[in-house]
């Protein structure tokens, strides 16, 4: 049989996919193919037996040879054959487990960049597809570790498969029982065999069969609440079944509400039910009733445990039901224990309307600063803060609602007037300011307290009229400090006010003689900010704003108070070149609105090639509802259609294409993004069409990629675009033959069935495509640790240089001291070591990616959730990045920020020859692209010939979603408030 004869058997095979092979003929007939030089006529035989999945004995022996394959995707389609012929393949495929013969070095695949594939992956990829396993061959011949990940992704095996091995005696019973818990059903037939085993002999054998009761679904609830009941197993047992409960969410809860209530059960397994509970996270009544019992406990580890499980409910649970739970919070207020204390009046605050327990929370909690304990002073004489209750108090008290806030003025009066309680002060005053214009009285107190300036004026903000008139006072003194007067202003910006009389006295303040450069911005932003039009105001920014200083005004482009955009567009307008490209990107955290949609149609179109990229990635970066609508419009476009012209006819700027190191191209930058709104257009773009066509064969193949998939895109078949693409399918460059082979399927897609061409390149990716992601898998199930380019040799990615622009940033040996890491003469992978145990020892959750620098390393933890004052949030909410319960903020970042407020952090360990290197804008990778090994040239470098540093990665994320540096604090303060300085020190 020909080559021209072989194309054509395997286009009838695809043009008639309901005939099969069905006879021993038709093997031995096709069975020379497996031979033959074209690997697409390989696989399509491999493909063609799979189905038939006849004479096992003479196919198996053929097609095992080829999972060696010179050619990847005849392995790859060798195994899936194989796998068609389960339980029979089972045995050649568990030979295959213990063979860790590299067969591929040019897959990066995992999570950790790894560039091998062994054999024994692809036989535990065949042995997971298998619908029918031979578990006694399995369980018999094959590696303990793989045999179980092969269990537990294969869906396949059936339950009565697995019963004769649920027995004590068998050697197999606890590789029977984890394949059971990944079945996701036991039937009735099992339970009662777990539930044997759960009280074995074998400690081993029970806890295996207690974490698998609750994979067995509801049916094996009755078991698993007589088990908690009876107490016939140890302590250690009992808190692994429990545990294990967490994972199976609203079922159990019942369950876990009746257990902490019973206080004949062991108490730190009642914490442990608590901690599952807060961990299931399901509000429902009776739990939040068990859990406020709780409250009062003589035990205040189980007290603690319950004021924490509550606070992990959100507002949307407690808001309404505040005068329900709210009798039953109360005596909580007045526990002894502080911790309980603070969380009570959380939850409480965040329930915010109890009905007419509101005015009983308040004066509990204000009667608190009135307890004899409180009152009372230390053996020294001194006063005792650590008697005073919780700072939650103060807070609580602004928010919930009573009939006569006025109440709490006599006790905040006295507070502020006495330095003993300057360390609730701040609270107060922040208090005072939700408290609004009842607050007036207390006014000239706040002033004279020793609050921060900033703190105080953000809260005489909200009293009105007192505090703004008290604030406009301030910023008009010139005998006041102009720091202090711009903190007036900076306030004065955050009102809601259109008073004439404000904009009156502030536009005399801008007129006078003498005033500061910075006292005169301050006054023009606020002018601005508060919704006036003023052209003097706009003069002063227009003449102080530079590219050098903008940074220091992004408050007045990212303001909640979202300035008038005619300001802004007058401002780009006549700002230079380098103020522009900086002007923009804030302009876009403005807001999206009619005028910033034409700034940046403008930006498109700019002089300018950066201006021209800043614009295009914006708009890509824009909200996908937005950025549709923006879209549609047939300006946008022309307009794109005008940018394409000029990125290809342009001989200035537009068409330099830039050489990579491996002697390719890739396009100029700003034109990507019109190719990225043209593919959101879809047939809207078929206006452009004759302008992408030529596209099809142009010599920059990344140009020509981007053009293939905008035109798949679109969907629409004219001027011989599909004859073009056929004769792509045929190009050198795989890339390109792949996606021409999507854009042919969305163009012609019931034509292509009889296309050799497109079968060919069409059973490549989609076996690769079945296999990448079980690849992954397995790669980061077995190998975590390896990184390799080549055989045995590790190299780490880079980490941006210089570094992206830190927080903070400490030197190991000045800031931080060296004995945390070693001495001079210890090696880098002694240390790399030292940091990951530090880390994983503070949580086991933290994780860490190694990235490559100068002469040294990177170790980049995972972004922490964080409080204002640095300190994790507690458990697992330290690394939820949605939405969570709020703790001691208002409540992360397109698919990591959400709407509300919070606190992160990342921590760089930088060990590199270099001392003086600065930052740059540049981002910060995913620790999930990170090695987990140090090269060889690294492992016994000594610590002296490298500086070691500490960078600290710290922002706010404020309302809308956008970021901001939070440069509070020291790199030396964020390491020890995260828990790693303490346990480096061990």
């Amino acid at each position: 049989m020909n080559e021209a004869d072989s194309s054509q058997l395997l286009t009838d095979m695809y043009n008639f996919p309901q005939t099969e092979i069905s006879s021993v003929g038709d093997i031995k007939e096709m069975l020379p193919l497996l031979s033959h030089p074209n690997a697409f006529l390989r696989a399509g035989m491999l493909i063609q037996l799979g189905e038939s999945r006849l004479l096992p004995d003479i196919v198996i022996p053929k097609v095992l040879p080829l999972i060696q394959d010179k050619d990847r995707m005849v392995r790859e389609q060798a195994i899936i054959t194989l796998s068609k012929y389960d339980s029979l393949a089972t045995g050649p495929l568990v030979e295959l487990l213990s063979n860790d013969r590299v067969i591929d070095f040019s897959m990066r695949v995992g999570r950790h960049g790894q560039s091998r594939v062994l054999l024994s992956d692809l036989a535990m990829i065949g042995l997971i597809t298998c619908k029918k396993l031979d578990l006694k061959r399995l369980f018999e011949e094959g590696p303990t570790s793989r045999v179980k990940y092969v269990l537990k992704q294969n869906k396949y095996v059936p339950v009565s498969d697995i019963l004769p091995y649920l027995n004590p005696s068998n050697k197999h019973c606890e590789l029977a029982l984890f394949a059971l818990k990944y079945l996701g059903t036991a039937g009735d037939e099992a339970i009662p065999k777990v539930e044997r085993l759960a009280l074995s002999k074998d400690s081993y054998i029970r806890e295996e069969a207690l974490t698998t009761l609750p994979h067995l679904g509801t049916q094996a609830l009755p078991v698993i609440t007589s088990i908690l009941k009876e107490k016939k197993n140890s302590v250690k047992e009992m808190e692994i079944l429990i545990s294990e409960l967490r994972y199976f969410g609203i079922d159990y809860l019942p369950l876990l509400s009746d257990y902490i209530l019973s206080s004949s059960n062991n108490i730190s397994l009642r914490i442990r039910a608590v901690e599952v509970i807060s961990d299931i996270g399901h509000f429902t009544i009776p739990v939040a009733k068990s859990l406020i019992s709780l409250l009062l406990n003589r035990n205040a580890e189980l007290a603690e445990a319950a004021a924490k499980a509550l606070y992990t409910f959100s507002d949307d649970d407690l808001v309404n039901y505040g005068p329900t739970l709210a009798p039953l919070l109360i005596p909580g207020l007045s526990s002894s224990n502080k911790e309980i204390q603070s969380d009570v009046a959380r939850v409480l605050s965040n329930m915010k309307d109890l009905g007419i327990y509101g005015d009983t929370a308040v004066i509990t909690m204000l009667k608190a600063f009135d307890h004899p304990r409180f009152q009372k002073s230390s053996p020294r004489g001194d006063f005792d803060s650590d008697r005073q209750p919780p700072e939650q108090f103060i807070h609580a008290i602004g928010k919930i609602k009573m009939s006569q806030h006025s109440i709490v003025l006599p006790l905040f009066s006295k507070m502020l007037s006495d330095n003993k309680y300057e360390d609730l002060q701040p609270a107060i005053v922040e208090t005072l300011g939700e408290l609004g214009n009842i607050a007036s009285p207390l006014v000239s107190l706040m002033l004279k307290s020793s609050v921060d300036r900033k703190k105080v004026f953000a809260s005489l903000a909200h009293i009105k009229p007192v505090g703004v008139d008290n604030l406009i006072t301030i910023a008009s003194d010139r005998l006041v400090k102009d720091s202090i007067r711009v903190l007036a202003l900076d306030a004065l910006q955050n009102i809601e006010s259109s008073d004439s009389r404000i904009h009156t006295v502030l536009k005399t303040m801008l007129s006078a003689n003498n005033n500061s450069t910075i006292f005169q911005i301050a006054i023009a932003k606020t002018i601005l900010l508060l919704g006036f039009q003023d052209d003097m105001a706009e003069q002063q920014l227009r003449h102080s704003f530079t590219c050098k200083n903008i940074d220091g005004h992004s408050d007045f482009f990212y303001s909640d108070k979202k300035v008038n955009v005619s300001v802004l567009h007058r401002l780009y307008a006549t700002a230079d070149r380098c103020f522009r490209l900086r002007l923009l990107s804030m302009l876009w955290e403005a807001g999206a609105n009619p005028l910033v949609d034409e700034i940046m149609m403008e930006a498109l179109n700019d002089e300018n090639e950066n201006i021209r990229e800043e614009a295009g990635e914006l708009l890509l970066k824009s909200d996908q509802k937005h950025l549709l609508g923006l879209i549609m419009d047939r300006q946008l476009l022309v307009r794109l259609a005008r940018l394409i012209k000029g990125e290809l006819n342009t001989k200035r700027d537009f068409a330099k294409w830039k050489t990579t190191e491996t002697g390719g191209y890739s396009v100029t930058q700003p034109i990507l993004p019109a190719f990225g709104l043209l593919r959101m257009v879809g047939p809207q773009a078929k206006p452009l069409l004759p302008l992408l066509a030529p596209l099809l064969n142009h010599s920059n193949p990344d140009l020509r990629l981007e053009a293939i998939e905008t035109i798949g895109t679109i969907g629409i078949d004219t001027l011989g675009i599909s004859t073009t693409l056929n004769q792509l399918l045929t190009e050198n460059d795989r890339r390109i033959q792949i996606e021409a082979a999507n854009a042919l399927a969305m163009l012609q897609p019931e034509q292509q069935f009889s296309n050799p061409a497109f079968l060919a390149v069409s059973i490549s990716i989609g076996v690769n495509k079945y296999f990448f992601t079980l690849y992954n898998d397995i790669a980061d199930a077995f190998r975590p640790s390896d990184l390799v380019s080549g055989p045995g040799r590790i190299i780490l990615p880079p980490f941006p240089w210089p570094p992206p622009k830190y927080a903070h940033k400490a030197k190991f040996g000045v800031e931080i001291p060296l004995q945390l890491i070693g001495t001079p003469s210890t090696t880098l992978s002694a240390v790399h070591l030292k940091l990951v145990k530090a880390l994983t020892s503070t949580d086991p959750y933290f994780e860490q990616g190694l990235f490559g620098v100068p002469g040294g390393f990177a170790l980049l933890a995972k972004m922490e959730r964080i409080n204002e004052d640095g300190v994790p949030m507690p458990g697992r909410f330290r690394w939820v990045m949605g939405k969570i319960p709020p703790r001691s903020l208002t409540d992360y970042i397109g698919q990591l920020f959400f709407e509300n407020v919070g606190y992160f952090r990342i921590i760089a360990f930088v060990f590199t020859e270099e001392s003086n290197f600065g930052s740059s804008d540049k981002q910060l990778p995913d620790i999930v692209n990170g090695g987990h090994e140090l090269p060889a040239e690294l492992v016994d470098k000594k610590l002296e010939n490298v500086n070691g540093y500490v960078l600290v990665y710290s922002f706010k994320r404020v309302n809308g979603g956008s970021l901001k540096n939070n440069e509070q604090g020291s790199a030396l303060n964020h390491l020890i408030a995260s828990g790693v300085y303490n346990n480096m020190s061990h």
